[in-house]
């Protein structure tokens, strides 16, 4: 089961203490710390990326596509978390392009938005940390302000009080295997460690090209 994580998206509790060569004999994606990397080995070739979903769109050999405008142009991202990122600098468009993303994504747009209008104190927008290589924001708390770190998801959710659930079942009794992730990068993971995956009854949570990208690493 994937679970949410404040500073690499999420974490992988039954498995999070496999050493690299039983990532590999099972066949498990792994994050290597040192080279602050994603890896994922198919038969002599080993795909790494610094972003998970891109990992996995490369083995899948699938390209996904967010595009929105900005500055009369349209630009195009492959991962929706690169679209976060962009919203702290650009002021984006995605009119036209709504099917790219999927209904949770465009709610979320939205609320970010507003908040962002809203809030003008520099150290309670998100922003990146260099050092520690990880986002930060600072929120409001009826004991005080509190700093929170962590992926850019996370962050952005704690900033605009909304978040992605990607709900699925490891077997075909959701009542005996419901599941769920905050991120769809922990989404994927979740297909190479649970023997059967389904998001059957959860399809409206997705977009057509999530959808897509699920259905292609399935059969790997």
């Amino acid at each position: 089961m994937i679970e949410s994580n404040k500073k690499e998206g999420f974490k992988v509790k039954r498995y999070q203490q496999l050493s690299k060569a039983e990532c590999l004999a099972r066949r498990y994606p792994f994050y290597d710390k040192k080279r602050n990397f994603w890896c994922y080995y198919v038969l002599n070739t080993c795909y790494c990326d610094e972003n998970l979903e891109k990992l996995f769109q490369r083995v899948a050999g699938f390209e996904m596509s967010y595009r929105y405008v900005f500055d009369n142009e349209v630009v195009v991202r492959n991962t929706f978390s690169e679209v976060l990122e962009d919203m702290l600098v650009r002021d984006i468009d995605i009119r036209g392009f709504e099917t790219d993303y999927n209904s949770q994504q465009l709610e979320w747009i939205g609320k970010i938005k507003k908040r962002l209008k809203e809030e003008s104190r520099k150290e309670y927008i998100p922003s990146f940390c260099k050092k520690k290589k990880e986002w930060k924001c600072t929120i409001d708390f009826l004991n005080g302000k509190q700093e929170e770190r962590g992926c850019i998801e996370y962050v952005m959710g704690e900033f605009s009080f909304y978040n992605e659930v990607y709900n699925y079942d490891v077997e075909k009794n959701p009542q005996e295997s419901f599941c769920h992730a905050h991120t769809f990068g922990g989404l994927l993971t979740s297909i190479f460690y649970n023997k059967e995956f389904y998001i059957d009854n959860y399809k409206d949570q997705y977009s057509k090209q999530q959808i897509d990208l699920i259905e292609k690493l399935k059969k790997l």
